[in-house]
């Protein structure tokens, strides 16, 4: 019978840690890119996200990730940009390439 116990306690920590390892897989699979918390960015106001993680990299509201070396070579840079409303928070996140690339 203890036998059992210490059996059901084992199997249960395991599922356990297997659930909680598959919910924070989740949560970073589903973001736009790991470095940026999607679902705080969305709703939050420019001044948030700048205390957060800083200034913007560019003028277009944006963070560099990294350079797109490409199939050819191209060397494009490529940004994480925030999409503002009018009354000043986020409403849109997306991965892009360099202004003018």
């Amino acid at each position: 019978m203890e036998r059992n116990k210490k059996r059901l306690i084992i199997i249960g920590t395991i599922l356990l840690l297997i659930i909680m390892g598959i919910s924070i897989i989740s949560d970073y699979a589903s973001r736009v890119h790991w470095k940026y918390d999607d679902k705080w960015i969305i709703g939050s106001s420019k001044e948030e996200i700048v205390n957060r993680y800083g200034e913007f990299d560019i003028d277009f509201n944006a963070y560099f990730l990294y350079k797109d070396n490409g199939f050819l070579g191209s060397g494009l840079d490529m940004y994480y940009y925030i999409v503002f409303d009018i009354e000043g928070r986020a409403i849109e996140v997306y991965v892009g390439r360099q202004p003018g690339g």
